[in-house]
């Protein structure tokens, strides 16, 4: 995270959890938040080089972070600590990923919020962030409902942290709101990964066997219902891929009968939505972070033009989705109704 100044990082802390009331030391207790480490001071008393023993011992993280931390200033040409604690900082910021909430922690986020707030409306669905320490309801100002008119449009998302952190032991560190750090080891055959969309778990054996988990998945983790999810979640994948007749034809047409055919389908209304992916066998969690990575809405529906024209590297799968959602709209104008729970 770049702070925009030290009043931004003295109130970053405090929320965090931090009494300091000075730039440098809220900027030491930001960079042993993101470390999952102690202060590198305490009450001002620094920890001298000098001081060995059982106490040396034990504040011996703390001395490497400020070595770094001085080594770090002399490669960026920053001659003050605390600035280059500020660059650590925004470093360990990047390494933190983003894990998309579930549908169980959304709903009790809404639950939570609605109940503690009960006189505002206009809620916002919940939000995850990779601020480190957060359980709060946001106020989101789209400024004046007219020209004319004095009151504000505000809206309400309750806000959380659920973040991970891939260690160099291959093990997940998984952060929620205000709860400890879980130390997530993966399950037989897997590994932590990350991509494009977030976490993600892969199998040893075939790269394409991989799964993205949700904050369901990681609050109440079971690595070997996990794996056994995986494989049921590849073993569909495939099977729809073999069933798929419609996806065999896209891949044999030309790229301009591909393009009549699906403009065809949406002068029928044809969409995509999130449920047409998890059909196809794409995960939950992959498919929302897709979503957001091309600022997308999860919860609405879109063309399978604009879909495959923002494909890029997912272009496989994203012709998947959209041969599925063909064949349900074909399914639906044939039988003249369509079912609500196709398009959740």
């Amino acid at each position: 995270m770049k702070y925009q100044s030290k009043s931004h990082a003295i109130e970053s802390a405090k929320v965090a959890g931090s009494s300091a009331k000075t730039f440098a030391g809220a900027a030491r207790y930001l960079v042993a938040q993101a470390r999952n480490s102690t202060q590198l001071h305490k009450r001002g008393k620094r920890s001298l080089v000098g001081n060995r023993g059982a106490a040396a011992l034990r504040d011996l993280p703390r001395l490497r972070l400020a070595q770094k931390a001085d080594a770090r200033a002399l490669q960026l040409g920053v001659w003050r600590r605390d600035d280059a604690m500020e660059q650590l900082a925004s470093v360990d910021a990047q390494v933190r990923v983003s894990v998309p909430l579930g549908t169980k922690t959304a709903d009790q986020l809404r639950e939570k919020a609605h109940a503690a707030n009960t006189r505002l409306k206009n809620w916002d669905r919940p939000e995850e962030t990779t601020r480190p320490k957060c359980d709060q309801v946001e106020t989101i100002d789209h400024g004046r409902y007219s020209s004319r008119c004095t009151f504000k449009h505000l809206t309400y998302r309750p806000t959380v942290t659920s973040c991970a952190v891939i260690s160099a032991g291959g093990k997940l560190r998984y952060e929620y709101a205000n709860e400890s750090p879980a130390w997530l080891a993966p399950p037989r055959g897997y590994h932590w990964d990350r991509d494009q969309n977030g976490v993600r778990l892969v199998s040893l054996s075939d790269s394409r066997k991989d799964y993205h988990p949700d904050s369901d998945d990681l609050r109440s983790y079971d690595a070997r219902s996990l794996a056994r999810k995986i494989t049921a979640l590849f073993k569909q994948r495939r099977e729809q891929a073999r069933i798929n007749a419609e996806n065999l034809r896209l891949e044999k047409l030309s790229a301009s009968e591909q393009t009549r055919l699906i403009a065809k389908a949406e002068r029928e209304g044809c969409v995509v939505c999130l449920r047409d992916s998890i059909k196809a066998g794409n995960c939950r969690a992959g498919s929302v972070a897709f979503a957001q990575r091309h600022n997308l809405d999860p919860a609405k529906h879109y063309r399978p033009s604009k879909l495959l024209r923002i494909a890029n590297g997912d272009a496989q799968r994203v012709k998947l989705v959209v041969a599925v959602a063909l064949r349900r709209h074909r399914h639906e104008m044939a039988a003249g109704y369509c079912l609500l729970e196709d398009h959740q």
